[in-house]
C-alpha cells in the first residue's frame, strides 16, 4: 500500500507530551477503540533503537551544480537578473526559459518552453526506460547523493512517471502528442522518506523533445540532526492506538476510484493486524515555515471487517517526549 496521507500526518499531544512540534494534518482520521485486537506481524528487525529530529540548513549548491542548470537552459551573463548571497536567477528575452535558485530554501526552480502544434509535433519524448537513465544522470548533476534518494524493493532510486499529452483532432481523427514524460523522487533521511505539506524532500523533473529537462522542481535544503529520541517498541504503539493517539488513512472504497477520505465503522473491525512498519519524517504542517522535520511512523494494517477486510495505512508517533 503506497503512503496516502505524506503530506499532513503529524501530531501534537501537548497534554501527553508526545511528539512536541508536530500537529494533526488535513487528512487521514482519528480513531478511538480501546480493545481493538490489534496483531503485529510486521518485521522488527530493522526498527530503530534510536531516532532523531533534525533541522533545515542552507543548500549552498555547487558551482558545479549551478554551471549545469545554466548550460541546460543556455543561459548567458546576459541573461542574470538576480545574483546575491540568497539567490541567483536567470531569465531568457523571449521567457523561453528561467532558472531561479533559492540557496536559503534549498531550491532549485527551471522551466522551459516552446510553442508547438499539430503542424509541429514535439519529437523523441524519452520512454520510461530511457527517462530512468537520465533521471539518474541528473540526480549526479543536482549534487544529489544517492543514499539521500528514497529506494524501491530493488534497491534503486524510486521513481515516480507521469506525462503530459496533448490529443488533436486532424479529419477528426486523434493525434496523440506527446509533450513530456515526468518523474518525482523523494528524500530519504535515516532510511525514512521526507513527506510533508508543499514539495519538501521532493524532485521532479520533465524530459520533453530529445530528453531535454523543460522543467527542474527541487526542494532539498541541508539537514541536521538536532535532538534523538528512544524509538517506541511495537508493544508500546499498539498502546497508543488503543489510546486514540494514531490516524487511519484515505481509502478509495471501489478500484480505480479516487482516493479520498472515508469514515471506517470501528465498531464493525475484528481485527488490525499490522504487516509493514516504515519510518517517515515529517517536513513541516500546513502555514508553518520549513524549519525542521519530525518522525513518525506509518504502519500498513489489514483491517478484518467480518465480511471483507480493507488494507488502512495508520500513521502514529514513533517517540515521547
Amino acid at each position: 500500500m503506497k503512503n496516502l496521507i505524506a503530506l499532513a500526518l503529524l501530531f501534537m499531544f501537548a497534554s501527553t507530551g508526545l511528539s512536541e512540534g508536530l500537529s494533526i494534518g488535513d487528512f487521514g482520521g482519528r480513531f478511538h477503540k480501546p480493545k481493538l485486537d490489534i496483531r503485529w506481524e510486521a518485521e522488527t528487525n530493522t526498527f530503530p533503537a534510536h531516532v532523531w529530529t533534525y533541522r533545515f540548513l542552507p543548500n549552498n549548491f555547487s558551482s558545479g551544480v549551478i554551471s549545469n542548470l545554466i548550460a541546460v537552459g543556455g543561459f548567458t551573463d546576459r541573461d542574470q537578473t538576480v545574483g546575491n548571497a540568497s539567490e541567483i536567477a536567470f531569465e531568457k528575452a523571449d521567457n523561453s526559459r528561467t532558472l531561479r535558485i533559492r540557496f536559503k530554501s534549498g531550491i532549485i526552480q527551471y522551466a522551459a518552453t516552446r510553442r508547438y502544434s499539430y503542424t509541429n509535433l514535439v519529437q523523441g519524448v524519452p520512454n520510461e526506460r530511457e527517462t530512468s537513465a537520465l533521471t539518474t544522470n541528473w540526480i549526479a548533476k543536482l549534487g544529489l547523493n544517492n543514499s539521500e534518494i528514497e529506494r524501491d524493493t530493488n534497491g534503486g532510486a524510486k521513481l515516480y512517471f507521469f506525462d503530459s499529452v496533448t490529443t488533436y483532432f486532424i479529419d477528426r481523427r486523434p493525434v496523440r502528442d506527446l509533450k513530456w514524460r515526468g518523474v518525482r523522487f523523494r528524500r530519504s533521511v535515516d532510511g525514512g522518506t521526507v513527506l510533508g505539506y508543499g514539495t519538501v524532500g521532493n524532485g521532479e523533473i520533465h524530459f520533453g523533445e530529445l530528453g531535454v529537462p523543460v522543467e527542474i522542481s527541487l526542494f532539498w535544503p541541508n539537514v541536521e540532526r538536532e535532538k534523538m529520541y528512544l524509538a517506541a517498541t511495537p508493544e508500546t504503539i499498539m498502546k497508543w492506538i488503543h489510546e486514540g493517539r494514531a490516524v487511519h488513512g484515505l481509502l478509495a472504497p471501489k478500484v480505480g476510484s479516487p482516493f479520498k477520505e472515508s469514515s471506517i465503522d470501528w465498531s464493525a473491525v475484528k481485527l488490525m493486524t499490522v504487516k509493514r512498519a516504515r519510518i517517515s519524517y515529517d517536513a513541516g504542517p500546513r502555514g508553518a515555515p520549513y524549519e525542521r522535520m519530525y518522525p513518525f511512523l506509518s504502519l500498513w494494517t489489514s483491517l478484518d471487517m467480518g465480511d471483507h477486510t480493507l488494507e488502512v495505512e495508520v500513521d502514529c508517533p514513533i517517540y515521547s517526549e
